[in-house]
């Protein structure tokens, strides 16, 4: 009797893992086909935006502004339409899995690369962001310094790179919060920076003016002198 209650276990749990794996073989025959399409869209959508960047000549754009000029010093190749390919790409292909997650049952696998994908336009607008940041630093220090040679004062370079840095970072900080990575040290450490160069220029042009108002003082009383004993 025990034998016989045995063998039916035994027989029920059979049929059990039998009928799960016939029940998924269909879905995994499914998934691998929609995954396989999945790559070949992937493959055939990067090559074709890539294309399109290519045709509107943005690389070329870029590098009259001195934004490829600057990635070229920081070591990274800047090829805008391979990028975006490339981020196109990977979107197709995250969404094709999480759809064959899906058929599969794979909740956990499901909602992660849920967030991946929902993560994907912060990524594109903190690179954005960048991107603005290094066009508008630039031109603010062709103006900056333009504007100092103009009025015939010195120290137009250094003005004009000290602006476009501070520029930099405070961009560089924007497109980290955008990636909604902490920086609450790293704006008291620029804050307290900033500070420190305002003071710095503000004393500089103190001692300046001083030492010049010194020699404007000393001329005058002069002047005034030699009208008194004429």
């Amino acid at each position: 009797m025990t034998f016989d209650l045995l063998l039916a276990s035994l027989s029920r749990s059979v049929d059990l893992v039998v009928g799960g794996v016939i029940f998924y073989i269909p879905l995994i025959i499914l998934s691998l086909i929609i995954f396989a399409l999945g790559l070949m869209i992937a493959k055939g959508v990067a090559e074709l935006v890539e294309k399109a960047i290519g045709w509107t000549k943005f690389d070329t754009l870029l590098s009259k502004t001195g934004v490829k000029t600057f990635f070229d010093r920081a070591g990274f190749r800047l090829d805008t339409g391979h990028l975006l390919g490339g981020l196109t790409r990977w979107t197709v292909v995250l969404v094709t899995t999480m759809i064959v997650t899906d058929i599969l049952g794979l909740e956990a696998v499901t909602d992660t690369i849920k967030v991946l994908i929902a993560y994907i336009p912060v990524v594109v607008v903190g690179s954005a962001i960048l991107a603005i940041t290094v066009l508008f630093g630039n031109f603010l220090q062709k103006v900056v310094r333009g504007s100092i040679v103009g009025a015939n004062l010195k120290a137009a370079n250094f003005i004009g790179s000290l602006v476009k840095w501070i520029v930099f970072v405070l961009g560089f900080l924007m497109a980290l919060k955008q990636l909604r990575i902490e920086t609450t040290l790293l704006d008291n450490i620029v804050g307290t920076v900033v500070q420190g160069v305002v003071y710095m220029i503000t004393i500089a042009g103190g001692i300046s003016f001083g030492l010049a108002g010194k020699d404007f003082a000393h001329d005058l009383l002069a002047k005034f002198r030699d009208e008194i004993e004429e």
